[in-house]
Order: C-alpha cells, then sequence, then structure tokens
C-alpha cells in the first residue's frame, strides 16, 4: 500500500475515533496509542515502549487516559485495560476493552481500507 494511502487509512481512523469519542481535542499520541493496541490483541507495556519510542511514565499516562483516567477529575475514555502478566506478574498487558472493541469495528466498518492496511502492516 503506497505511503500517501496509508496516511489517508490512518487519517480517516483518527477522524472515526474522535468523533466516535466526541473527544476532538484528544492527543495525537493518545490516538496513535490506541491504535497501536487495536491492531494486536493484547500487547505488553514494555513493547509498547519500545515501539512508539517513549518512556515508562509518559506511555502510563497515555494508557491511563485511554482507560480509567488519570485521576477522578480527568476521567478517561475506557478504550483499553490492562492486566498482569500470569507467566511474569512485573509485566503488564494491555487490550482493549468493549468500548475499545466498538470503536475498533466502528473504524474497520467506516474506515474502508482499515482492515487492508492492517493485513499489508501484518504480513511484512
Amino acid at each position: 500500500m503506497p505511503s500517501t494511502e496509508v496516511s489517508a487509512v490512518t487519517l480517516r481512523a483518527l477522524e472515526i475515533l474522535s468523533s466516535h469519542l466526541n473527544a476532538p481535542q484528544m492527543p495525537l499520541q493518545v490516538a496513535i496509542t490506541f491504535l497501536h493496541v487495536a491492531t494486536r490483541s493484547e500487547v505488553h507495556m514494555s513493547d509498547l515502549e519500545k515501539l512508539l519510542e517513549v518512556s515508562k511514565p509518559t506511555l502510563s499516562r497515555t494508557v491511563a487516559m485511554l482507560g480509567r483516567g488519570i485521576n477522578i477529575d480527568k476521567p478517561g475514555y475506557n478504550l483499553v485495560q490492562t492486566a498482569e502478566d500470569p507467566m511474569n506478574r512485573k509485566f503488564k498487558i494491555i487490550s482493549l476493552t468493549a468500548e475499545g472493541h466498538a470503536v475498533l469495528k466502528e473504524i474497520e466498518k467506516k474506515g474502508g481500507a482499515w482492515n487492508r492496511l492492517l493485513e499489508t502492516r501484518l504480513d511484512h
């Protein structure tokens, strides 16, 4: 898939995400993190740190925003959840919530080429 088409598909996915959540001011890093989690069934926090090239504190805040929220005054989007890795309790696994899966389905339905983009990414 040409890079201009990848950019257009990704931009459409971001627009759908923002619209679904009624969050036009959603930080780009938060939206990109959601899309990375959405392309996998689950992902280790440490793997996501490397993939996104962010620090652990930055990713923790981002995941909190996508999940339950940073604190009671700043509720999250409830799109992801974290759990301890059953093989090693030091590690956290991030996965989509039911709401996160609903957003992903909307992206897949309205985004058109999103599925083709994912197939291309996962083949390489």
